[in-house]
């Protein structure tokens, strides 16, 4: 079996048709200045901010075959360098960056082997090293940093590709182990974990074989339960989910189980509810969402017309402006750089893989 950002187990790729602009919010633009280019073709990749300001991708694919090979982003070069490789290859994983500076890769699939081995890369030796294997193979999870300092990994589809594990689990650094702890109330894939402003976590939509899901869930550290909560208008799976200034969620985008959505809901965790908002200009799925400047910039996605495009929701107003990036993305990943700029890598189009470029604010 073999899984793909780009066809999710039992999604098919279809062309959604232009929707009208909803809103021309008067907020800030965005203008985007390519950059190096990554070392190679790349897609299915994982990116993680390290703290010394450099990115770390690592993984996916580079047309040929899934890869074992890791780059690091200079902002100052805008240059990418090859690092040590992880011991394997691996795509459709998650990078977590540890509160010590190390990053936390789980899971994903190397061709049909679905993966439940997790591995530690070190900055300061630029090489991994193995830590405890996970309960169970993963692959279109999620992780999460808690604000204990443990990383939670939920959701995720496992063989024969039909079965989506309930099971949630704990690393910590400290002792490189894996904690089971409770079960999700439904399994999904591809989901969204999201860390809430009083620690907790916000499990949202996914898919349950045919079912895209409604159902969200809410995960206490305290207690280590998860609990019901407001369900979402729309079942949805590949979506975004982005925690707000204001502390409430925004869900944009996905698949509906039938086509591509364009609509968006807030979640306010004060009243476990989902309210919906302004639909985005056009719908899209397999997008990225990066928080800036307090606002919701989506890039990319892999509806026809779309993956070269940016939409930014403004939190004042509640409205989306859109524009142009300089290439195509689709299955690439965003990463909010400390200078308050967004390094946009890789991902598939027809030419451009390799193609990265970074995206700034402009005045209105």
């Amino acid at each position: 079996m073999k899984i793909s950002r780009l066809s999710p187990v039992g999604f098919l790729f279809i062309a959604a048709a232009a929707l009208p602009i909803v809103s021309k919010a008067q907020t800030s633009g965005l203008t985007w200045t390519p950059t190096g280019p990554t070392n190679g073709d790349v897609f299915s990749h994982s990116a993680s901010l390290l703290q010394a300001g450099e990115v770390l991708i690592s993984g996916g694919s580079d047309g040929s075959g899934i890869v074992a090979s890791a780059q690091l982003y200079d902002p100052a070069s805008g240059r990418w360098s090859f690092t040590g490789n992880m011991s394997g290859p691996r795509q459709n994983h998650t990078s977590t960056t540890l509160p010590d500076g190390r990053v936390l890769v789980t899971g994903g699939q190397n061709g049909v082997t679905l993966l439940d081995s997790a591995e530690v890369y070190d900055p300061a030796t630029g090489q991994w090293s193995g830590t405890g294997n996970m309960s169970t193979v993963r692959v279109l999870h999620e992780a999460v940093l808690l604000n204990t300092g443990e990383v939670l990994v939920a959701g995720g589809v496992a063989p024969p590709g039909t079965t989506y594990p309930t099971i949630t689990e704990l690393y910590d650094p400290a002792t490189g182990t894996w904690t089971p702890t409770d079960r999700l109330h439904i399994g999904r894939a591809p989901l969204t974990l999201t860390l809430l402003s009083d620690g907790r976590v916000l499990a949202a939509g996914g898919q349950n074989k045919n079912n895209r899901l409604q159902e969200s869930e809410i995960y206490d550290p305290a207690s280590g339960i998860w609990t019901v909560t407001g369900s979402l208008a729309v079942g949805r799976s590949d979506h975004t989910a982005t925690l707000l200034p204001s502390g409430q969620v925004l869900v944009a985008g996905g698949f509906d189980g039938t086509r591509a959505t364009a609509s968006a809901e807030l979640y306010d965790p004060s009243t476990a509810l989902w309210t919906p908002t302004a639909s985005l200009p056009r719908p899209r799925y397999t997008h990225r969402a990066t928080l800036l400047d307090g606002n919701v910039v989506l890039t990319g996605d892999v509806t026809t017309g779309a993956p070269n495009t940016w939409v930014l929701y403004d939190t004042a107003t509640a409205t989306w402006t859109r524009g142009k990036m300089k290439g195509p993305h689709s299955d690439h990943t965003a990463t909010l750089l400390n200078d308050d700029t967004i390094l946009v890598a890789g991902g598939i189009s027809t030419t451009r893989r390799a193609s990265c470029e970074i995206g700034a604010l402009t005045a209105p």
